[in-house]
């Protein structure tokens, strides 16, 4: 396992991580890896992601200034048991790039996507750190938020959102393990308004799933489109109910919205309120699709009145088909009462455990989800306090 976070150094901004061999039960020491972007003209964070190969070699991308005006997609890798390495830079030279993600084939070779202000482009960093020249996966316009999904014998799928004059298009496309990419699809159901969200997952004989979000006015939907290898995607399926507000889980902490298990079946998480103005309850929505991408109704692992709200879940699937949800619970009109609970289900498909409180009422946000091959839960966040810190919770459902 690898937990990273941004760490202020006097004015500067480092990214600090901490690795563990043992599924979380014992940290290596913390490692001040390189410098950080936090934010671009006070606009969201810039992404810190993170990735574990199958041999435990942990990945970490993200984006640094270089001078005034010019950003770049750097990486560092890591050992089990060691330190990360010095700081490669994988996006081009003078060419201001950013929001990346990172994710392992099954051979350790890593694939990190970024955008810049008109394309896509993915770099591989092979297993002995060298990194390949870059790919031009879309020239579009404004992409962001992309994502990678890869399976174990090097296919890959992409998803991100491109910027429209009414709104906002997601868009996929898929590479195969030597390199050939098939055209970028845009996918049904664009969104008007507020950034959405899209995220992906790839099976072992390359059946791929991105869950989106789609805006209309004040409603918030959840979509599914699936499509095996070679194939076009369709017209998807609506996840979440309609005439509701519902927010894809992951991005903003680094976390996941959605995983994968061995046969290929895809969970995906989210937070459902009320629109707003309205009165019903905001739930905590998780939906498993068979091995065909075709899903089943959700499950709620929690709801609360609409006094109270959830930040972005975050979800962890086991290669057997557990699943492990964790996210943050904000009272309204409180502060520094923020919860961070976690619950899990056994088998793909089955009912989630009874919530367990994980964190302290400390202002607790940020919680990322992971889970052993046991099924049994490891949650991290951050608790916001008058002095923040990053803690981490195991539990057994």
């Amino acid at each position: 396992m690898v937990v990273a976070w941004y760490r202020f150094v006097g004015q500067a901004v480092q990214v600090v991580a901490r690795l563990s061999t043992d599924a979380g039960r014992t940290w290596g020491p913390r490692q001040r890896v390189g410098p950080a972007l936090l934010a671009i003209d006070g606009t969201r964070p810039t992404l810190l992601r993170a990735a574990v190969a199958q041999d435990g070699t942990a990945g970490l991308v993200w984006q640094r200034a270089v001078g005034r005006r010019s950003h770049e997609v750097v990486a560092a890798l890591a050992r089990p048991h060691g330190r990360f390495s010095s700081v490669r830079v994988v996006s081009a030279r003078g060419v201001l790039s950013g929001y990346p993600d990172i994710a392992f084939d099954g051979s350790g070779r890593a694939v990190v996507v970024w955008v810049t202000l008109t394309q896509v482009e993915r770099a591989v960093i092979l297993p002995g750190g060298q990194v390949s020249a870059q790919c031009l996966i879309r020239t579009g316009r404004v992409p962001d938020e992309p994502t990678v999904a890869v399976n174990r014998r090097g296919d890959r799928v992409y998803a991100w959102i491109e910027s429209t004059p009414s709104g906002f298009d997601t868009w996929v496309a898929r590479e195969g393990a030597r390199g050939r990419l098939t055209g970028p699809q845009r996918l049904q159901h664009p969104s008007a308004g507020q950034l959405p969200l899209a995220d992906a997952a790839i099976a072992a004989n390359g059946r791929s799933t991105v869950v989106y979000e789609q805006v209309v006015g004040e409603a918030d939907l959840i979509w599914a489109a699936s499509a095996a290898w070679g194939a076009r995607f369709g017209g998807g399926q609506r996840l979440s109910a309609p005439g509701r507000f519902a927010i894809l889980g992951g991005a903003g902490a680094g976390s996941r919205g959605v995983g994968i298990d061995a046969a290929g079946r895809v969970s995906a998480i989210w937070e459902d309120n009320p629109l707003p103005g309205r009165t019903g309850t905001s739930r905590v929505r998780v939906a498993t699709s068979n091995s065909a991408g075709r899903f089943r109704p959700a499950r709620t692992p929690q709801s609360v009145s609409d006094t109270q709200t959830y930040e972005r879940p975050a979800i962890g699937v086991a290669p057997g088909g557990g699943v492990v949800a964790a996210w943050a619970e904000i009272p309204a009109g409180a502060s520094g009462t923020n919860l961070v609970w976690g619950s899990a289900a056994a088998a793909p498909g089955g009912s989630f455990s009874s919530p367990t409180k994980l964190s302290r009422n400390s202002g607790d946000f940020a919680a990322v989800a992971a889970t052993r091959p046991g099924g049994a839960g490891v949650a991290v966040w951050a608790q916001g306090d008058k002095r923040p810190i990053v803690r981490l919770a195991r539990w057994s459902p």
